[in-house]
């Protein structure tokens, strides 16, 4: 849902998601160039002394320090205030991430200034002017064609660290090879089980529950299950399969399996994702022997040759052979990452931990950030159906004389020319027999008119590279010479451009004095695009892509080509490491060594106009996903609802990696506590007034006005 509403001093558009809402703020009137007049200067009432009765009317000079924001919720009539420690909020952008599914809330919002200095009354700041005040209500996704779930997605967080902290423990674990010491908090080996409870129900946030709500719906006999799934370790979803089984229910499910051949030796190995699928599939347990059998031997169909991964993870719901609903997404059917540890036991550097941990672990539902995407459409259940019977037969993936999954993708569903009709959801199966539909996203990325929000596990692939070493409005940079060289800025320079509070500290570059008022810059259409990374790529790995791609003759672009192109605005996943002032260090799950933070696959184009596409599914953005792996994809076409629910879950994350990202600046040498520190003039309003800064920009995106 989206809501405006202005007081005629302030405006304030809501953008509301099911968990997630976003304040988009801004200032209605003008700014001068009078340096005597300030951006809020306004009329206040003063008593006269002795004289209760009676009062006069004096011009002040107020400064703007920030807002007051306060939620309530309509049928609880609770209201809880977002400011922390009664500090103005300081930003033009802010989410409010405590908001439940489906519920109306009322926002009440005003201005707030410096208070008048007071040894009884202890306030700092006070709020001043008429307050704005907007209703909104989030979305429900129980409801309707679209219900989509995110898990928490940050572990690593103040409010993960502060409620199980107590459950630290410290591990050496091999990460690409190098052993490093890591603080976990693994939500399955919390020895209280209640806390246990809560902490995986805290990481799941509602992904496990919509889950396991969607499997049972197949009540009994009569109903099918038709699942596809890469990995398989979950024990609450085998155990739903299992459940279902012993329902009546008839359930099959494809599943990866990839074995090699060590040299000299006859027998076949399976790789990592096979072998923890049959551990997990062996140690099911029924009520009756009837249904463990029908579990072992009828249940589960092997994937063998797919090109390279089966990588799908999704679930069509039949009634009576009718397909009427789909899950689909990003997640895994585990817990949480997949990757090998060290072999070899260590002793944790902290004698809070005499543990190891497993020698392998699973992603999915409780560590890196993930989605599941339910459809309540009968003709793409229908089309998840047909895809599911030829992954059955277990045909090769592709090139094979005709008789290849792609040659029936491509005979069924031929990869998509120019801009999807509005509205229109499309299918988009792997393996196709060229990589054509990845350069289709990247067309869509480049002929983006406002906004890109991005999320990738990986490298990014070429053809989606080759578009962010280019501003938009510039020509298609696949068409022109080759690559460019990036502006180089100081790490300095980069982190006053990333945050507000540092301007506060550096006059010089905004042209700011003591006395100088704001200026409104002239408002831009130009694209402002969000990459949500795992983690910064290596520039070693760069300088090796780089040289080897030159020694062919050919091009090469990644993130250190574009990571300083302005309209760029880019976060990775971090956590705090170590304890600061007013935070207390944060720790993962230990559930992951391999994508820490970042696994899902979406990409929104224009996200807040009222023809947005979103673009999701299983598939990484990538040459493999596109002509190599059994993949899905969803194109959503002007869906504002589905929009909406995946740009707040988007921005909530962005937020919070972007503010860890920026503590391992130079600037901050490890501490952040500046950021909590209240600007006590206007000048922190000066990024997003400034044409030149990413944060102007997020202001006219976001805005109630441009």
């Amino acid at each position: 849902m989206r809501a405006k509403s202005d007081n005629g001093d302030i405006s304030v558009n809501a953008i509301a998601g099911s968990q997630v809402v976003i304040l988009g703020m801004d200032f209605i009137h003008p700014v001068t160039s009078l340096p005597e007049l300030s951006l809020s200067m306004m009329t206040l009432s003063v008593k006269e002394p002795g004289n209760e009765n009676t009062s006069t009317s004096s011009t002040r000079h107020v400064q703007c320090l920030g807002f007051f924001i306060e939620r309530r919720d309509v049928a609880a009539n609770e209201v809880v205030s977002l400011n922390y420690g009664g500090k103005p909020i300081q930003k033009l952008m802010w989410g409010d991430y405590g908001v439940m599914p489906g519920r109306d809330y009322v926002y009440t919002m005003y201005r707030m200034m410096e208070a008048d200095s007071s040894p009884t009354s202890g306030m700092k700041f006070s709020t001043y002017g008429e307050a704005c005040i907007l209703k909104v209500r989030t979305e429900d996704p129980s409801y309707g064609i679209h219900g989509v779930f995110f898990n928490r997605g940050c572990a690593g967080s103040q409010a993960y660290a502060t409620k199980f902290g107590e459950f630290r423990k410290f591990h050496r674990v091999d990460h690409d090879g190098h052993l490093e010491w890591k603080s976990i908090i693994n939500p399955r080996e919390i020895p209280v089980p209640q806390k246990s409870k809560e902490a995986l129900a805290w990481l799941s946030r509602g992904l496990e529950e919509a889950l396991l709500g969607f499997l049972s719906k197949a009540t009994g006999k009569g109903y099918q299950i038709r699942a596809a799934v890469y990995e398989f370790t979950h024990k609450e979803t085998l155990q739903a399969m299992a459940d279902a089984v012993e329902r009546g229910v008839d359930v099959k499910i494809i599943r990866h399996c990839k074995y090699t051949h060590h040299s000299g030796e006859d027998t076949l190995i399976p790789d990592d994702a096979t072998r923890s699928a049959e551990e997990a599939i062996a140690k099911v347990a029924f009520h009756s022997l009837e249904s463990a059998q029908k579990w072992q031997d009828q249940t589960f169909i092997e994937r063998r040759h797919s090109s390279a991964l089966m990588h799908n993870k999704f679930i069509v719901l039949t009634m009576n052979g009718h397909p009427f609903e789909v899950w689909t997404g990003s997640v895994n059917f585990t817990d949480s990452g997949k990757k090998l540890f060290a072999a070899q036991e260590f002793k944790p550097i902290s004698p809070l931990s005499n543990d190891i941990l497993s020698p392998l672990v699973n992603k999915g539902i409780y560590g890196q950030s993930n989605t599941g995407h339910i459809v309540r459409d009968h003709d793409v259940a229908q089309m998840y159906m047909d895809y599911w019977e030829m992954l059955s037969t277990d045909r090769p993936g592709r090139g094979h004389m005709g008789d290849s999954m792609d040659d029936y993708i491509e005979q069924q569903q031929p990869d998509l020319v120019g801009q999807a009709g509005s509205p229109s959801m499309h299918v988009i199966f792997s393996p196709r027999k060229s990589s054509t539909m990845l350069h289709w996203y990247a067309d869509r990325m480049n002929e983006a008119v406002h906004s890109v929000h991005f999320t990738e596990a990986f490298s990014i692939s070429q053809p989606i590279a080759e578009v962010l070493k280019a501003d938009p409005g510039e020509a298609d940079p696949r068409t022109e010479f080759g690559r460019s060289e990036p502006t180089v800025k100081s790490s300095n320079e980069e982190v006053i451009r990333r945050s507000p509070r540092i301007a506060k500290q550096n006059r010089v570059r905004f042209n700011l004095s003591s006395g100088s008022s704001i200026r409104r810059g002239k408002t831009t259409e130009t694209c402002l695009r969000y990459l949500l990374l795992d983690s910064k790529p290596s520039k070693f790995q760069s300088d090796k892509s780089h040289n080897r791609a030159a020694m062919k003759g050919g091009d090469y672009a990644d993130y250190y080509d574009f990571k300083s192109v302005k309209s760029n605005r880019i976060s990775f996943g971090a956590t705090i490491q170590k304890a600061i002032i007013g935070r207390v260090q944060e720790s993962l799950t230990g559930l992951t060594n391999w994508v820490d933070f970042i696994h899902t696959k979406y990409m929104i184009i224009d996200a807040l106009t009222e023809n947005p596409t979103i673009i999701t599914g299983s598939a990484n953005f990538s040459e493999a996903s596109t002509t190599r792996n059994d993949e899905n994809m969803l194109i959503i076409q002007g869906d504002t609802l589905v929009a909406d629910i995946y740009f707040t879950e988007f921005m909530r994350l962005f937020e919070h990696y972007f503010f860890r990202d920026l503590c391992s600046y130079p600037k901050f040498k490890g501490n952040c506590s500046s950021e909590d520190d209240v600007v006590l003039d206007e000048s922190w309003m000066q990024p997003y007034y400034d044409p030149s800064n990413q944060l102007f920009r997020e202001r006219v995106l976001l805005g109630s006005r441009t």
